[in-house]
């Protein structure tokens, strides 16, 4: 059984974060046509776009972990959580 080294782990990282900005660059693009969305002409000025290398849909624990992990390599994150406060399923709603 070999091993993996970090590098080789951090290579792939890298590849499949490429691979996953290709795929939601795509979608972005044909998603909205495609289910008949109608274009709007949206002005938003410059202070007001946020402009990150990666973008976690969900602030559970996972997404939360690859953030910190994603951070630690450099990238840019932004996570992107519904609530007001991470953690997902292991987040309690006790007092």
């Amino acid at each position: 059984m070999v091993c993996p080294t970090v590098s080789n782990m951090a290579s792939l990282l890298g590849a499949i974060l490429k691979a996953f900005r290709l795929v939601w660059i795509c979608l972005a693009i044909t998603l909205p046509s495609a289910y008949g969305f109608e274009k709007h002409s949206y002005e938003y000025k410059p202070e007001d776009i946020i402009t990150r290398d990666v973008c976690i849909i969900g602030g559970g624990s996972t997404g939360t972990y690859s953030a910190i992990r994603l951070r630690d390599m450099g990238k840019s994150v932004v996570v992107v959580e519904k609530k007001d406060v991470l953690g997902g399923h292991t987040s309690s709603s006790a007092p």
